[in-house]
C-alpha cells in the first residue's frame, strides 16, 4: 500500500477498510471457482496480489510466480510466498531447445565482476543521468509544479495512486502535487544526510547497503525480514557489538526518477542510527570500497552480496534470491553463529561460475523478447545469447514445470 501513496494521504483507517474489502473480494472468488493453482507474472509486491496470495494460502491452493534474475537475462519459477525455486521440467517439448551452453559461457565471461570489475548498474547510469538533466532552480521546479499540478488537478483523470484521503470519491492530483513530492523527498533526503557519520575503515566492521524501497526486493524477497529494522536488528544481534555496522543509502531512494519518497519515513535513520555501534556512511563513498573493506557484507537480497561474493569477499542474505547459494554467500537462517561464518573458506570465481552455470541449467527459463530492452539485458551482447530470449519456450517451460510440480 505504500506504493499508492503518494503524497501522505493513505491512511491507517482508510488501508484497512481496503484491505477487508479486497480479502472478502477473493476469498468469495477463489472459493467459488475451482482453482487448481495461482500464477502470477512477478512475485506477489502489489497489494493485491499479497491480498490474493495469502487468500489461496488459507485454502490450500499452490502458489507460483516467475521472478527475473538479477545476475543473468533469465527467468526462474518460484513456488509459495517465499520463493522456493523450482527445477524446470525436461520435457521432450523443451529438451534439445535449451540452453546454448556456449552462449550461456558467453553469457558468463561478460558478468564484469566475475572479472574484478566493479560497474554502475545501467539502471543506475540512467537514474543519475535523468537527475543531472533535471537538476533546476528551486524556483523554477516550484513554478514548474504548480503549473503542471494545475493541469492535472482540472483534468480529474483516475489515478491509481492515492492522492486524497476519501479515493474512491474523488482522487485527482493535489494543485501543488509535483512541489509536496518534492519536498518529502528533499526532507528524507535531509533526514539521512543529518544522522551521517565519520566512518572508520581501518578497522574489522560490516557493510549494509540498504534496498531501494518500496521494491520486491525487499518485500516479499526479504522473506521474514522484509522490514529493513528487522534485518539490521538481527543483524546487530548476531555481530559482535565491538564491530561497527556501517549503513550505506541506495542512490535510487533520492533520485527524482523513482518514487523513493514512499518507501522511507524520515525517522527511519534516526532509528538505525540509535541501534549500537550501528552507523550511517555518506552516500558519495562508492560502494565498493565498503565491500572491499568489510568483514562481509549483508543485504535482504541486494546484488551488493553477490558482488562481494566475486570480489573474494563473504557475504550474508537475509531473504532469497537467485544467488542465494552462491559460494561465498550465506543464509542468515542456515547459520548458528558469527564464529561459523567467519571460519568458512573464500570461494574461487571459478566456483562462483560453476555454480551459475547449473543454476541456469537447473532453474533458468527463458527470457521473453521484450526483455532484451531490460536493464539486465543490457549488460550481454544481446546476439551473442539469443538462445536466452524465446516466447514459445519460456511458455513451454512454465506450463510443464508447473503442470509437474502438481502431480507431486
Amino acid at each position: 500500500m505504500d506504493r499508492q501513496d503518494n503524497i501522505g494521504r493513505y491512511n491507517r483507517l482508510e488501508r484497512e477498510a481496503l484491505f477487508y474489502s479486497l480479502f472478502l473480494y477473493f476469498y468469495s472468488l477463489v472459493k467459488s471457482k475451482k482453482v487448481d493453482f495461482l500464477l502470477c507474472s512477478d512475485a506477489p509486491h502489489v497489494c493485491a496480489n499479497l491480498i490474493l496470495y495469502g487468500v489461496c494460502d488459507i485454502l490450500n491452493i499452490p502458489t507460483y510466480h516467475v521472478t527475473y534474475s538479477s545476475i543473468l537475462p533469465l527467468f526462474y519459477l518460484s513456488k509459495n510466498f517465499y520463493g522456493d525455486s523450482l527445477k524446470v521440467c525436461k520435457s521432450p517439448a523443451s529438451q534439445g531447445k535449451w540452453l546454448d551452453e556456449k552462449q550461456l559461457d558467453s553469457a558468463l565471461d561478460s558478468i564484469n565482476i566475475l572479472s574484478g570489475k566493479f560497474a554502475v548498474p545501467n539502471y543506475m547510469k540512467a537514474q543519475k543521468n535523468y537527475d543531472k538533466r533535471n537538476h533546476l532552480s528551486q524556483a523554477y521546479k516550484h513554478i514548474k509544479g504548480i503549473l503542471r499540478g494545475v493541469f492535472r488537478h482540472s483534468k480529474k483523470k483516475p489515478r491509481q495512486n492515492v492522492n486524497q484521503s476519501m479515493f474512491l470519491e474523488s482522487n485527482h492530483q493535489h494543485m501543488f502535487h509535483e512541489i509536496l513530492i518534492e519536498n518529502r523527498r528533499k526532507q528524507l533526503k535531509n533526514s539521512y544526510l543529518s544522522e551521517v557519520s565519520e566512518v572508520n575503515m581501518d578497522c574489522d566492521f560490516v557493510f549494509f547497503p540498504l534496498q531501494y524501497e518500496p521494491e520486491r526486493t525487499s518485500l516479499p524477497d526479504g522473506g521474514h525480514f522484509y522490514q529493513t529494522y528487522d534485518a539490521l536488528i538481527a543483524l546487530r544481534e548476531f555481530v559482535p557489538n565491538e564491530i561497527p555496522i556501517y549503513v550505506k543509502e541506495h542512490y535510487s531512494q533520492f533520485s527524482k526518477k523513482l518514487v523513493g519518497h514512499r518507501g522511507r519515513s524520515p525517522y527511519f535513520y534516526k532509528v538505525i542510527r540509535s541501534l549500537p555501534n550501528v552507523f550511517l556512511a555518506d552516500p558519495f563513498l562508492t560502494s565498493e570500497k565498503f565491500i572491499k573493506g568489510a568483514i562481509f557484507t549483508a543485504s535482504q537480497t541486494g546484488t551488493a552480496c553477490f558482488e562481494a561474493s566475486c570480489l573474494g569477499r563473504k557475504a550474508l542474505l537475509f531473504g532469497y534470491t537467485s544467488f542465494s547459494n552462491c559460494p561465498n554467500t550465506y543464509s542468515f537462517d542456515e547459520l548458528n553463529s558469527f564464529e561459523e561464518l567467519m571460519s568458512e573458506q573464500i570461494h574461487s570465481n571459478e566456483d562462483i561460475k560453476e555454480f551459475l552455470k547449473n543454476w541456469a541449467l537447473d532453474y533458468g527459463i527463458a527470457s521473453g523478447s521484450e526483455f532484451k530492452s531490460s536493464y539486465v539485458a543490457k549488460s550481454f551482447s544481446v546476439e551473442a545469447i539469443d538462445s536466452m530470449f524465446n516466447n514459445e519456450l519460456r511458455a513451454t517451460q512454465i506450463v510443464e514445470t508447473i503442470l509437474s510440480d502438481c502431480k507431486r
